[in-house]
């Protein structure tokens, strides 16, 4: 039997997890391994931000240096997505250039 949790789509509060009612294997595992998952069983995990939501730049000590600071990864090679940089007021954005990397699509 699948717990009703499961029969539907799961979206986190944030909206950045989401996992659908298919990608749990409550009927794969009762097919394969003949149990039944046992009754109260939970799921749990932690969420690890890939991303800075605010940047604070390094101080350049050494102007002969690169400091380099990755702002997000992680993201779909499938999607377009936007990087938007908006000073809030407490100083300079030292910012001279971006590195976007995109491995190789399978």
């Amino acid at each position: 039997m699948v717990p009703a949790a499961v029969k539907k789509r799961f979206v986190s509060n944030s909206g950045r997890v989401v996992i659908d009612s298919t990608d749990f294997m409550f009927a794969a595992i009762r097919k394969i391994f003949k149990v039944n998952v046992p009754v109260g069983f939970e799921a749990h995990w932690s969420v690890i931000p890939l991303y800075q939501k605010v940047y604070h730049p390094q101080i350049a000590a050494d102007r002969s240096k690169v400091y380099k600071t990755t702002l997000v990864q992680g993201l779909d090679n499938n999607m377009l997505h936007t990087l938007e940089l908006v000073p809030i007021g407490d100083g300079p954005v030292p910012i001279e250039a971006f590195e976007v990397h995109r491995p190789p699509l399978h």
